[in-house]
Formats: C-alpha cells, sequence, structure tokens
C-alpha cells in the first residue's frame, strides 16, 4: 500500500493485504485500513447492511473521501433488512446520510432511485441527513428521483452546489403515490427557478422521463428557463426534450449571457425556427466556446448556423447532425472557416435514412461524384480547423 501524493489517495491491490485481512468486517474490508477517495455502497455485500453503524463512524473519521456512490441495490437492501423496526432503520438511514453530508465540500454524492426504495419517513424528514445532504453538497448526482417540494428547497437552499446532475422519474414506481402525482403536476419551472439564484451553481444536467413522450405537454416554461439560463455563475448546461419556443427563448436569453459557455441540446423537437434564433443569438453573443445538439438539424438550418459563425469570434467547439444535402452544408461550413479563425472543433455527423440513401439522383456516377465532392470538402475543412488549433490564421 503506497500513497500518491500527486492524487492525495493511497494505491493499493488486493495482493498487499496479508491473510489475517481476510477476516476483517464488510466495512473494514470497504476501507482497508486507508481512505479511499472513493466509496461505492452497490449493496453486493449483505454484511453492510448489519455494520451500518460502524460504516457510519468510518465515514464521520474520513478526511480523504472525494465521492461517494450510493446505488439502487443497497438502498433496497437498506429498506429490506431482516430488522422489523421502521423507527430505527429511519434512524440509521439518517445517520448514514448525514455521515455522506458531512464530508462536504469535496465530496461528490451519487444517490440512485431513493423513491422506489426507502421509507416515505425518510424521505419526508426535513431534518435529516438526506435532504443535509441535498443542502451542503458542493457536487451531486440523483438519479431517478421525484421532484419534490422539500427536494426543490433543499437545493434552493444550498448555497454551495456548484454542479448538478439531477435525473427525475415518473413516479410510477414510486411507494409515494401522493408525491408521484404531485410532481406530475409541478413541472420543472419550480426546480429552474430555486437554480436561478444558486450563487455558485457552475454546471446543470437535467432530465426528466415525462418528456420523453413528445405529445406530452412540455414541464417547463421559457420564463424559467429564461431566468436559469441568466444565472451569472453558470457555465455549463444540459438540457433534454426543448421544443421550438423553448429553444427560441433559450436563445434570446443568452443573447446577452456574458457567463454561460458550454450548452448541450439533446433529443429535442426543434424546428427551423428555433435553429434561426440560435443563429441571430451567435452573431451577438460572447461567451459561448461549446454547443452540442444531437437533434437532426435540418440542412438549411446548418447553413444559417455557419453563416452566423462567420463573424463570432468565441465559439470554439460545435457538435451537430443533419440530414442530407451533405455537400451544401459541408460547403456552407468551409465558407465559414475561411473567415472564422477560432472554431478549432466541428463534428458533423450525417443522419442516414433510407430517404437519405434514395435522395441522390438515379443518374449513373452522380452518387459517387456527389460522395468525391464531399471528401474534398470535409478535406478543406480539416486543414482550415488545423489552422485555426495551431493559431497560424
Amino acid at each position: 500500500m503506497g500513497y500518491d501524493a500527486h492524487e492525495d489517495t493511497y494505491a493499493t491491490s488486493c495482493d498487499e493485504f496479508s491473510d489475517s485481512e481476510s477476516e476483517l468486517s464488510s466495512v473494514e474490508q470497504l476501507f482497508k485500513g486507508y481512505e479511499p477517495s472513493l466509496i461505492v455502497l452497490d449493496g453486493s455485500d449483505h454484511a453492510l447492511f448489519t455494520q451500518i453503524e460502524q460504516l457510519i463512524d468510518c465515514l464521520r473519521a474520513s478526511k480523504l473521501i472525494q465521492q461517494v456512490r450510493v446505488s439502487t441495490a443497497f438502498l433496497q437492501g437498506l429498506d429490506n433488512t431482516e430488522d422489523n423496526n421502521n423507527n430505527k432503520k429511519c434512524e440509521e438511514t439518517h445517520a448514514l446520510f448525514a455521515a455522506i453530508a458531512g464530508l462536504h465540500p469535496i465530496c461528490e454524492t451519487f444517490i440512485c432511485h431513493l423513491h422506489r426504495h426507502l421509507a416515505r419517513d425518510v424521505i419526508q424528514e426535513k431534518d435529516g441527513g438526506l435532504w443535509t445532504c441535498a443542502k451542503t453538497m458542493q457536487r451531486l448526482t440523483l438519479n431517478n428521483f421525484l421532484l419534490t417540494d422539500d427536494l426543490i428547497v433543499a437545493l434552493g437552499q444550498n448555497e454551495e452546489l456548484t454542479e448538478l446532475r439531477a435525473y427525475f422519474d415518473s413516479g410510477s414506481k414510486s411507494k409515494d403515490a401522493e408525491a408521484a402525482a404531485a410532481e406530475d403536476k409541478r413541472g420543472l419551472d419550480p426546480l429552474f427557478l430555486a437554480l436561478s439564484k444558486s450563487p455558485r451553481l457552475q454546471m446543470l444536467d437535467v432530465y426528466a422521463k415525462e418528456d420523453e413522450r413528445p405529445e406530452k405537454p412540455r414541464r417547463l416554461t421559457a420564463a424559467a428557463l429564461t431566468a436559469l439560463c441568466q444565472n451569472p455563475t453558470l457555465q455549463e448546461v444540459k438540457l433534454w426534450h426543448l421544443d421550438t419556443d423553448l429553444t427560441i427563448a433559450m436563445a434570446k436569453a443568452l443573447e446577452t449571457d456574458k457567463t454561460l459557455k458550454r450548452i448541450s441540446l439533446n433529443a429535442c423537437f426543434v424546428k427551423n425556427e428555433g435553429y434561426s434564433a440560435m443563429a441571430q443569438m451567435l452573431t451577438v453573443n460572447t461567451a459561448l466556446e461549446k454547443i452540442h445538439i444531437s437533434d437532426i438539424v435540418s440542412a438549411d438550418s446548418c447553413i444559417e448556423l455557419a453563416k452566423a459563425l462567420e463573424s463570432n469570434n468565441t465559439l470554439k467547439e460545435l457538435e451537430l447532425t443533419y440530414e442530407s444535402e451533405s455537400n451544401k452544408v459541408l460547403q456552407a461550413m468551409v465558407e465559414m472557416l475561411e473567415k472564422n479563425t477560432t472554431l478549432q472543433q466541428l463534428k458533423l455527423y450525417m443522419s442516414y435514412s433510407f430517404e437519405n440513401d434514395m435522395s441522390f439522383s438515379a443518374e449513373k456516377g452522380t452518387e459517387y461524384e456527389e460522395s468525391q465532392a464531399a471528401d474534398d470538402w470535409e478535406l478543406k475543412l480539416d486543414a482550415l480547423l488545423e489552422q485555426n488549433r495551431k493559431g497560424l490564421r
């Protein structure tokens, strides 16, 4: 076992432990006589559930833990222990999360599927360890949570929060049907409005399962999204399932924003008007450095974005997927790069479909000629990007 001064952690392998250490308790095996930077509570060792107090003591005494991951299986194991004393279970769970919360501000916490496996008393205890985590952690990942009022309040009160990754459950399998129904009506507005005032928030990634169905009304309004984008500390945001109106609202908010550097739009439902607003924003925005779009963007919109970037001197990375007419898109990007000297990474993906495959002329040789032309444009793109990366222009 050796100490790595650069990483501030201990490097070990199981071979370095003596045979006698096989008699250590599950908690002792988890820590193995030193303080690891990562603690994973995954439920694989069932003996841990009978040693919760020892686990809590070790967490409280820790100095070097950087990250804690609490998995679905572990939460389920906590709830399904043979001890029928529910009050004791709740007390132990509160104490466990309070010990994790005590690791802040350096610790990142990952908690999965909470509402499906823990008793309602644990979730609703406003002064419990769980909400202490939500109120104190700098970097927090909540996987498959219900978006309850208590959670929104706790996150809004967290003045240390710098990174939040939140993947909210639909509530269909939650033990708390009342909370699930309330969450369905609430939407994302209260969360976004609370986080718009978060004093140190730098990165936000929010995904809500209910929004997977495009026919269902959006649970986020333009006003709440605009407020979030205007948070003066926010530098990176990853958003899912935006529609055209929300994209337009975000673009207008970013026209005057000075701090947001990276945006990622995933699985969106955006028409050309939305990308026209994005193009207009790029002609005046002076902060954005990276844009990722996983939606399929029309060729016309790609060309419009390229035209806008001719005068942009801050964006360094652009990644998007476009439909058909690759030569027109590539030509527009080359013409843009002949004027733009700051863009360094350009990742373009063509969306292949049966319609795209059949879009070539039936005239013999046309498909080959178009493919060859696309290759030529790509070579020019690569050459111009390389010059930008090396600062040769």
